[in-house]
């Protein structure tokens, strides 16, 4: 992400670059099954690491809420190509969300609460 961004801003240009330069590296191994798989993961990835940045740093409620929202179902999305690699014996091709998304959706529902007072 850019380093220049103030403080609590988001580049999502810079987010969206990094991602597909992620799915860019992902090496193909020839089977289409195993690369389609790694490669909605990288994708439904990318949705995670962008919500959380709205997260950490949206005011809107409503955007909020999509963010947190998004977070769980993307959640869910990548884990079916997990358990399809891990079937095939494949290592996954990037990190999950894990406890951090976690953490910030429910970071997400106080400041949602906060600002609905």
């Amino acid at each position: 992400m850019d380093q220049s961004m103030p403080q609590g801003k988001m580049d999502m240009k810079a987010m969206m670059k990094e991602n597909n330069d992620k799915m860019a590296s992902v090496p193909m191994s020839g089977n289409p099954d195993v690369d389609f798989a790694q490669m909605m993961r990288v994708h439904h990835q990318g949705a995670i690491d962008m919500a959380q940045a709205q997260l950490r740093a949206g005011k809107d409620p409503k955007m909020l809420k999509m963010a947190k929202d998004i977070v769980a179902a993307q959640k869910k999305e990548i884990a079916e190509p997990d358990a399809f690699l891990a079937r095939s014996g494949k290592a996954r091709t990037s990190d999950q969300a894990g406890d951090k998304a976690d953490a910030l959706s429910r970071g997400a529902d106080s400041a949602i609460h906060r600002t609905s007072l």
